[in-house]
């Protein structure tokens, strides 16, 4: 019946008319109207919708949606395109505006609630979920059917990703950010950084963090490389000896067991987006790698300087080898000790042996000595025995020993 004081129902799809151009209906007051209706067609250039009321099955065209709110200025506002079966609520305003969206809202779905015995708040055998997760009071959600969402948690916490691999969280206690990701990849103007699991269909998939640095923001190319996790692909050592390979492959280093870390500088010699090698092995000018057994290769084309203020130990369970192609200097202020338990050999190939900066020869095989007699000697002669007494002087001729160790 009408209400109280009205003769008559004003019903706006009675008395108003409509084409694809807008509605057409008399000015004035009076009551707004508000239809459930489902959407079966979406025109995603003008923004609008075109709904058939459930009820009545009127088809209602070309309905602009509303949003929480919108400015002309430049698209400014929230707002989301619906999908063709959703249901919303259509307004259709008192005062000769055309109808429009109002809102969108969930259909009932009944469901069977299994008899657990416990007392839970579902009990009507219906639901309005609609799909959604069940939230605390003052949470704010956006959520996409493919698992994409923004979760605004009551006490602060904001958590957005795109699925349970891919989101990040942001705690408010301690300022805290925690990523959580299967494969992770930033680029900025100063690095890149590439975190991730490789060849996940295999039975062992592999796990590698790249980092690649620039030097200069504006260089196309990055100059340093860190790999750490399973290397895939070393930048390599340069061919003959220029490199290292063969000595790596004396001391069994990066053979047998996976590289595991490598740090690589090379001038422009890495792709900055997912960090590849794209120079020559001989470009690289300092690189470090160690294998899965803790054995380390480090080569520098440059000079290294070590400065320690205190004391530096060294302990090898096994053998030292220096290799030097110019000199070796060793200085110390205080005393110097060489001590060999089985035995010291002191050479050096041919060439002179200096000691205490002397430059004669200290003796040499066909060399006349005079040895001077600090005791009693008994010597044999053509006459017979005789004593050669201490303080006399006797000479000889040098027959064997090394003429090389100069005084």
């Amino acid at each position: 019946m009408p209400l109280k004081g009205l003769t008559k129902y004003f019903n706006p799809l009675a008395w108003t008319s409509f084409s694809r151009s807008g509605w057409v209906q008399p000015e004035g007051s009076v009551p707004a109207y508000i239809h459930e209706a489902r959407v079966f067609n979406v025109n995603m250039v003008n923004w609008t919708v075109d709904v058939s009321t459930i009820f009545d099955r009127k088809q209602l065209l070309d309905l602009q949606v509303s949003s929480p709110y919108m400015n002309p200025n430049q698209g400014e506002g929230i707002y989301c395109v619906p999908e063709v079966g959703s249901k919303c609520l259509v307004c259709i305003p008192s005062d000769g505006p055309p109808p429009f969206v109002l809102a969108f809202i969930m259909p009932m779905v009944t469901q069977q609630l299994p008899d657990t015995g416990e007392d839970t708040d579902e009990k009507s055998g219906y639901t309005y979920a609609g799909g959604r997760k069940r939230g605390k009071p003052g949470d704010i959600v956006m959520r996409g059917r493919d698992g994409n969402f923004m979760l605004l948690h009551r006490g602060g916490v904001a958590q957005f990703g795109s699925g349970p691999l891919a989101q990040r969280i942001c705690i408010p206690l301690q300022n805290l950010v925690t990523d959580i990701s299967q494969n992770y990849n930033h680029f900025n103007g100063a690095c890149s950084l590439n975190w991730g699991v490789q060849d996940r269909g295999s039975k062992d998939p592999t796990a590698e963090c790249r980092d690649t640095y620039r030097i200069y923001a504006n260089d196309e190319f990055a100059d340093i490389r860190v790999d750490m996790g399973y290397v895939r692909a070393p930048t390599g050592e340069p061919v003959g000896d220029a490199g290292e390979d063969s000595n790596n492959n004396q001391l069994g280093i990066g053979t047998s067991e996976q590289v595991v870390f490598e740090f690589a500088l090379a001038k422009n010699g890495f792709e900055t987006d997912a960090g590849e090698f794209q120079a020559k092995p001989e470009d690289v000018k300092l690189r470090i790698f160690i294998d899965r057994a803790g054995n380390m290769m480090g080569r520098w084309e440059g000079s290294v300087n070590l400065r320690v203020k205190k004391k530096l130990r060294l302990t090898v369970d096994e053998d030292i080898t220096i290799f030097c192609k110019k000199n070796v200097s060793l200085t110390a202020e205080g005393s110097v000790k060489l001590i060999g338990k089985k035995g010291a050999e002191v050479g050096t190939g041919g060439g002179a042996l200096a000691l205490n900066g002397g430059g004669k020869a200290v003796a040499h095989v066909g060399s006349v000595v005079k040895v001077s007699i600090a005791i009693p000697l008994q010597v044999a002669t053509p006459n017979g025995p005789g004593t050669v007494l201490p303080g006399q002087f006797i000479e000889g001729v040098i027959t064997s020993g090394n003429p090389t160790i100069l005084v």
